[in-house]
């Protein structure tokens, strides 16, 4: 979101899902667009790779080692 709820803030956010595929959970990062919007992509990336590591302990699958 770019400064949807509060101007000068930015955030990124990835779907948690359980076992069954439905979505329990979020991940979010939240932070002055400053500074997030410069790192959206390592922010993203970071936030998929731990929403996907959630999610295997969920049963999604083996947990793997994060990047």
């Amino acid at each position: 979101m770019d400064e949807e709820a509060e101007p000068g803030l930015y955030s990124l956010a990835v779907p948690v899902r359980d076992f069954k595929r439905e979505v329990v959970a979020a991940l979010q990062v939240v932070g002055p667009k400053t500074r997030l919007a410069a790192r959206r992509e390592l922010c993203a990336s970071a936030l998929v790779s731990w929403g996907k590591w959630l999610e295997s302990t969920m049963g999604q699958g083996l947990p793997q080692a994060l990047a």
